[in-house]
């Protein structure tokens, strides 16, 4: 390997870390504020914990990598550390991700158990793959900027030869996994005019696609990385994966959060376990005795009636 192909390779990828945090404080600024009033300030829950192990382990990640990508002579020991810390971390946010954008479709489709079925077993074996590739990449100990012919101006540490093919396999499960996840929200999309429209639902179901669509593009652009460029600097592309996916899960659930608080006369977003699924709006007619008025639920609006028989209650839905 040339010096020059060297030097004009890690300068490139190093910039990638530096980017990748850059797009998660970015994000993270334009939705904090959704964040203290809808995650801090709610009871907190199953959707709480895995909003801020999401966002707060992706933000540490990516700290970390910026810190090794401009600081010099970190010994090869810590450096060992860092890549399995790193690596085993992105996979751990990428599979919280992975797991809401699941639980998204399992709601558009209506809770189809079968089709939860096929994804979680397709789900469970890219989590396998990761591990082994994680595994074999783990064995080889890297070779650092002393062993590399590397330019003075090239700062950081950690740089070690990859095994580029490896790692592009590791990434190609994912990639995959993604793909079936975005064609099943866009043929969801295709099947269900409504859900085009300006409603609160369709704004949920089109944000999906989108994160769906960043995710697959990434994934697609860290593995064209990963092919081309044998040297990396800390597992710098994967930076990439762990910013998009933090903020594609992060924003799904302040806006499951966020449409909860919103009056709509469209179909009823129901909460079951912190999740949203499509009710009919319930209405109850409740009459009460002795009294001159009838209640109707959930509106407050009152009828002035006589009313001689015994308090009662009616429910139907329309």
């Amino acid at each position: 390997m040339s010096s020059t192909t060297t030097g004009w390779l890690i300068p490139v990828a190093g910039f990638i870390r530096i980017a990748a945090l850059t797009l998660f404080v970015h994000d993270w600024v334009l939705t904090f504020k959704d964040e203290v009033d809808l995650i801090w300030r709610r009871r907190w829950t199953r959707a709480t914990a895995t909003f801020l192990i999401i966002r707060y382990l992706s933000l540490s990640i990516l700290v970390l990598d910026a810190y090794v990508g401009v600081k010099t002579g970190i010994n090869r020991q810590t450096c060992m550390r860092y890549g399995i810390v790193a690596s085993s971390c992105s996979i751990v946010v990428l599979v919280l991700v992975q797991g809401v954008l699941q639980l998204r479709l399992y709601l558009m489709y209506n809770r189809d158990r079968k089709l939860m079925w096929i994804n979680i077993v397709l789900y469970t074996i890219q989590i396998v793959v990761w591990l082994v590739v994680l595994n074999v990449l783990t064995r080889n100990e890297p070779q650092f900027s002393g062993g590399l012919r590397i330019p003075p101006y090239v700062m950081g540490s950690c740089y070690h030869i990859i095994d580029s093919e490896r790692t592009a396999i590791g990434w190609l499960p994912s990639l995959i996994f993604e793909l079936w996840m975005m064609l099943q929200a866009v043929y969801r999309v295709w099947r269900e005019p409504k859900l085009r429209g300006p409603s609160i639902l369709a704004s949920l179901v089109r944000d999906s696609v989108l994160y769906f669509g960043m995710m697959v593009g990434i994934l697609t652009a860290s593995i064209v990385l990963y092919r081309i460029n044998p040297v990396d600097p800390g597992y710098a592309a994967s930076g990439l994966v762990t910013a998009s996916a933090a903020i594609g899960g992060t924003r799904i659930i302040i806006s499951m959060r966020y449409v909860l608080t919103v009056p709509t006369e469209d179909p009823t977003l129901a909460t079951d376990n912190n999740t949203v699924h499509v009710l009919p709006r319930p209405i109850e007619l409740q009459v009460v005795s002795n009294a001159t008025d009838y209640q109707l639920s959930p509106d407050r609006t009152r009828y002035s009636q006589d009313c001689r028989r015994a308090s009662t209650s009616i429910t139907f839905t329309h």
